[in-house]
Parts: structure tokens; C-alpha cells; sequence
């Protein structure tokens, strides 16, 4: 709005200047034009008095006339200068009015000065941050609303302003009824219609919750910083084109031996350091994940800075910054490599195990031995092998309908159910037991056990060892054993050393030493010389070609 200045003092100047003027210039024309007009006729009639009172009387008339049109149009501009001077200064106060009422709807302090500093608006925003009212400030400089120190800050800015005659911007702290509060001034030369600077104006936003707004935003990002930069996974920006450039990424990068500054300043950073294999799959993957709008997540290879092949799971979603600013793509890499390595490991040890278990039914199905799987819960069988089908004479579904009970004497079950909490311990264990077979004969074997996994169920191996013609070898060799020691002959074993091995009680009785002193020693540790070489010749001779000798030999005792 223009400063109202008051026009009808000049204007009235100008209007009697004019009238002066024409009167001058009209009385100037009257008496020349009357002299040159009736001076043949005076001349004539030498009515010289009469011409003089005419002259007169028509002056005062004309003049009269004249006066009174000019004055009349005097008036008349006089008026209309008035209204137009009440219509400016109710147009005046009208946008002022405005300007007041604009100034007070607004939460922010708005003011305006003269040259001197003194206030000339005070808006209510004003008011309440400097909590003074707002009558008592104008006409008054910034020592009114605010306190000497923060008043001699702002004297300095509106000086600096007005020196400069620009529009200024301030961030400054000031002391309100509610507290210290942060505000954004901005301050600006006041012109007039000529652009004369004629005072400053300014506009106080308070900006506390903002600045504290920032703060905390700051604080989530720093927190967020750490966050990333503390996850086990590369966090990462980028475009959406197939060269995928990125725009960030997390310090993490580092573990893959590249720096950070390096792989942004290389736009096909990423796309050099996929696996040449997994590439196209790659990106097919993020073509297809961009048109269906869904997450995408996709493994392959990327090569670390020493040429290490590292295996990532790549997740990343496709996001609309704003802004006017592209769509990108935000995501983690995660590294996997020893997830993948353990998960090959797992593979092959899989691939091993039903090789195990191919070997294992190959040498199931081909064991000479009988082999009978059961469960270890119920005891029921779930599967024999054709050896135990032969020698026990029952078939496959046979003992798919029995429990290991059932291959014991009823006399000799018992001892098996004591046996059970020693044979759930999982170790191998080796006994002797008595079974019968589908005949009713009765045999024994030898049984050796061990735990597998079978269908999901915890599962025993048995394997039976017939021996049953052992133990009666076994018998027989006892009692040949008793007899030879008990016999009233002289027996002493040897072997091809010869080392003398047994000697039975009635050796050590004749010979007078003890089974310690004898055993180990050579047998000529007996000869009496008695003997010829020639029977003791004979004697190995026969013996190494795996006949019996007879002869008699002549010993000596201790």
C-alpha cells in the first residue's frame, strides 16, 4: 500500500494562481480593446466623460462576470479535491484496516518501523511472543517489547537492513512468556511510491517445534546410520535400470574389500561384479519383481575386491521418494556364503547318505549273516533279510507280525526284558542268546546291535551270528583240554621256533619246573645228552613235514 499524501493545499494554490492570471490577462485585453475601439468615436463626440463612466461600468460588469465563473470553478475543483481527499483517506484506512486484520489473523509476528525505529505496526503475533500489549509499543523503538540485550541484537539487524536496502533473513533465539523460542525473521527495506526507503518491515515465524521436528529427525537418522551400518546385511539405493546404479551405499561394502566412495563413483559397479552365470537371471529376476510391484529376492555370486566369489540374497523393494525425484530401488545384500557352503555341505552329505543307505541295503540284502531290523519302541520287526528268512524259516511278513520276544524261549524272555534299559543306551552291544526257529529247534547267536533312523522312527539293526556249531566245537576242545591236563603222560607243546608253549601237570611234575619257569624257554633246556642227535634230527624232520613222531627221549629234571 502507497503512503497517503495530503494534495488539496497545492491544488487550492494552483486554482488561485489561475485566477489571478486570467484576471490579469483578461483586464490587460478589456482596456486595450476598449481604447483602441472607442477612441475615433470620443474623438467625434467628445463625450469623453461618458466614455469613461461606460468604460467603468462595463469593466466592474465584465469583471464581475468573470470573477464570478472563476471563482464559481474554484470552488468547484475545491470541492472535488475534498471528496477525492476523503475517498483516499478512507481507502487509506480501509487497507490499513486490512493490513491490521491480516497481520493479527496470523500466528506470526509481523511489525513495521519508520527511519527511526519506531514501530508503526505491532501485529497480535507480535504481541504475544514479546507478551507486551500491543498499544504500548508504538511510537516506541525495540527497547519496549524486549529486553535491552535482545533489543540492541535487533537494532543492529533493521540498521544492517536498512544499509543494505534488501530483504534479510534471521534465525535468533528470543525470550517469550512461554520460554526461550526459536524464530525465522525475515526483514526488508519499507519504500515509498518513488522507492525512497522510508522504513523497514519484518515477519517473525516461530520455527521451535520445527527446529525440534529437525532435531529429532536428525537424531533418527544418525540412529538409523548406526542401525544400517551396524546390520549384517549391505543396505543400499538404487535406479531401477538394468545397470542398477547406485545412489548409496552402507559401509558395510567394506567386508567385500571395496570402498564405498569407489562403488558409487562407478556406475556399473554392481553390474561388473555379479557372476557372468548369474547375471541374466539376476536381472530377469528384477525385471519381473518391478512389473508385478512385489518384493523382490533373488541369490546369486558377487565378486569380493580379492576376487572371491561370495554368495548373496539380495531383497529389495521398489520405492517412490517424491519429490519429483525418480523411483529407486531400496534393498540389502546379505551375505550367505557360509549358509550356501553348509548348505552344498548338507547336499552332499545328503547325496553320501543315500549312497550309505544304497550300501547299506545292498550289504543288507547280501549279508550272509541274518539281519533283522525292529522297532525299538514296540520291539515289533520291520523288516528281515533273506538270510534271516533262511535260517530262521519264517517269511518276511511272518516277522513283520512278530517282536523279538517271540525269537526267545518263554524261559528265556525274561532276561531280554532286563536287558532293555542297557540296549536303549544307542551303543553297540555283543551277547549270547538262545533263539529258536520256526521248527522248534534251538539255536545259539551271537547278537550285535545298532541304532538307525527309518521312516522317522528310531529303529535297531540286528545282526545274528550262529553259533551254535562254535559252541559245541568249543565244548569239545574244553574237554580235550581237561583230559590232556589231567593226564598221567608227560605233555609239552611247542611251536617251529621252537619255544615251548604248554606243558601239562605232569610234565612240570617229572621235569621239576614250574609252568612260569618252563613256558617261553627252548625245550633243550631238557636234554640230559643221553639222547643222539640223530633221534632229536629225526624227531624235527617228521614234524616239519606234519607227521607224528613216536620215540623216546631221555630228559633231564631241574
Amino acid at each position: 500500500m502507497q503512503p497517503y499524501r495530503d494534495e488539496s493545499g497545492s491544488a487550492t494554490k494552483a486554482g488561485v494562481a489561475r485566477i489571478v492570471v486570467v484576471f490579469a490577462l483578461f483586464t490587460a485585453i478589456h482596456l486595450g480593446l476598449t481604447g483602441a475601439i472607442l477612441a475615433p468615436v470620443v474623438r467625434k463626440l467628445q463625450l469623453t466623460i461618458v466614455i469613461e463612466a461606460v468604460n467603468e461600468l462595463a469593466f466592474v460588469v465584465l469583471t464581475a462576470l468573470l470573477l464570478w465563473i472563476l471563482v464559481r470553478r474554484l470552488v468547484r475543483q475545491i470541492e472535488q479535491a475534498h471528496r477525492a481527499e476523503r475517498e483516499m483517506l478512507l481507502a487509506h484506512n480501509r487497507a490499513a484496516a486490512v493490513l491490521q486484520a491480516v497481520a493479527n489473523a496470523s500466528p506470526d509476528g509481523i511489525f513495521a518501523k519508520d527511519l527511526e525505529g519506531r514501530f508503526l505496526l505491532f501485529s497480535r503475533g507480535s504481541a504475544q511472543i514479546a507478551g507486551v500489549e500491543e498499544a504500548r509499543v508504538l511510537g516506541r523503538d525495540n527497547s519496549a517489547p524486549f529486553p535491552p540485550e535482545q533489543a540492541a541484537i535487533f537494532d543492529a539487524q533493521d540498521e544492517h537492513v536498512i544499509a543494505q536496502g534488501r530483504i534479510q533473513t534471521f534465525e535468533e533465539e528470543i525470550v517469550t512468556p512461554a520460554g526461550p523460542r526459536s524464530f525465522l525473521t525475515t526483514k526488508g527495506p519499507l519504500r515509498d511510491a518513488d522507492g525512497r526507503v522510508i522504513g523497514m518491515f519484518g515477519i517473525a515465524r516461530d520455527i521451535t517445534e520445527r527446529k525440534r521436528d529437525e532435531l529429532a529427525l536428525r537424531d533418527r537418522e544418525r540412529e538409523f546410520r548406526a542401525l544400517v551400518e551396524q546390520m549384517p546385511a549391505i543396505s543400499y539405493r538404487a535406479t531401477l535400470d538394468e545397470r542398477r546404479t547406485t545412489h548409496f551405499i552402507s559401509p558395510r561394502l567394506a567386508e567385500l574389500g571395496y570402498k564405498p566412495e569407489e562403488w558409487l563413483a562407478d556406475p556399473d559397479a554392481w553390474g561388473s561384479a555379479v557372476h557372468p552365470d548369474d547375471l541374466e537371471r539376476v536381472l530377469a529376476k528384477i525385471r519381473s519383481g518391478l512389473a508385478s510391484g512385489g518384493e523382490i529376492s533373488v541369490d546369486y555370486r558377487l565378486r569380493s575386491a580379492a576376487g572371491r566369489w561370495c554368495h548373496m540374497r539380495d531383497t529389495a523393494v521398489r520405492v517412490h521418494p517424491g519429490n519429483g525425484r525418480p523411483e529407486e530401488l531400496h534393498g540389502v545384500m546379505l551375505d550367505i556364503t557360509d549358509r550356501a557352503e553348509m548348505e552344498a555341505a548338507l547336499r552332499e552329505s545328503d547325496r553320501q547318505t543315500r549312497l550309505s543307505e544304497l550300501r547299506y541295503r545292498l550289504l543288507f540284502d547280501s549279508s550272509p549273516l541274518p539281519m533283522l531290523v525292529y522297532d525299538l519302541v514296540t520291539l515289533r520287526f520291520l523288516t528281515v533279510n533273506a538270510a534271516a528268512v533262511a535260517h530262521y524259516g519264517w517269511s518276511v511278513e511272518e516277522f513283520q507280525a512278530m517282536t523279538i520276544l517271540d525269537l526267545r524261549p518263554p524261559e528265556k524272555r525274561e532276561r531280554l526284558v532286563r536287558a532293555q534299559p542297557s540296549l536303549a543306551t544307542g551303543t553297540a552291544m555283543l551277547g549270547t542268546w538262545t533263539h529258536w526257529r520256526k521248527d522248534g529247534s534251538l539255536i545259539e547267536v551271537e547278537v550285535s546291535r545298532a541304532e538307525i533312523e527309518l521312516d522317522g522312527k528310531v529303529a535297531c539293526v540286528a545282526t545274528v551270528n550262529d553259533v551254535t556249531e562254535r559252541r559245541a566245537q568249543e565244548l569239545r576242545l574244553r574237554l580235550l583240554s581237561q583230559a590232556v591236563e589231567q593226564s598221567s603222560e608227560s605233555i609239552i607243546i611247542t611251536n617251529l621256533v621252537p619255544e615251548i608253549e604248554y606243558a601239562n601237570a605232569s610234565a612240570l611234575a617229572h621235569s621239576g619246573y614250574t609252568s612260569e619257569e618252563l613256558v617261553g624257554c627252548d625245550p633243550r633246556v631238557l636234554q640230559s645228552g643221553r639222547t643222539a642227535k640223530e633221534t632229536y634230527d629225526d624227531l624235527w624232520a617228521t614234524l616239519g613235514e606234519g607227521r607224528s613222531w613216536k620215540g623216546i627221549l631221555f630228559n633231564r629234571r631241574k
